[in-house]
């Protein structure tokens, strides 16, 4: 089963059904569709505890302009920055590289509610 289909083009293609299409917005939505997917998860194993349950992330062939290490850095932080959302999902919880993608983004942290970590 996929909660969702290559959930990390939610990035800049889409205003996930909202009036904006801000960088926060479209991180407020994404942390939402990470609810939305563990709470989904958590029922399937419920109903059927050998269900295997993933996600899937759109990725396209990417190499660094040179071989120069500043070249090979920015390739590897944009590379990381698809893998975000995989992250999130596959580990249930938000990578360590978190607050450095939402400040060069320019997003602040976002505000958990009440059982959001069930």
């Amino acid at each position: 089963w996929l909660t969702f289909n290559e959930i990390n083009a939610v990035c800049g293609y889409a205003n996930l059904g909202t009036h904006r299409a801000d960088q926060m917005t479209t991180f407020r939505c994404a942390h939402h569709m990470f609810l939305a997917s563990a709470i989904t998860t958590k029922y399937i194993h419920e109903v059927d505890p050998q269900a295997m349950v993933g996600t899937m992330y759109a990725s396209s062939p990417a190499y660094a302009a040179t071989c120069k290490p500043e070249d090979m850095f920015k390739h590897m932080r944009s590379r990381r920055e698809s893998w975000f959302f995989v992250d999130v999902m596959a580990r249930g919880y938000y990578p360590f590289y978190t607050n450095d993608l939402y400040n060069r983004r320019g997003v602040k942290p976002i505000q958990k509610e009440e059982g959001d970590e069930d």
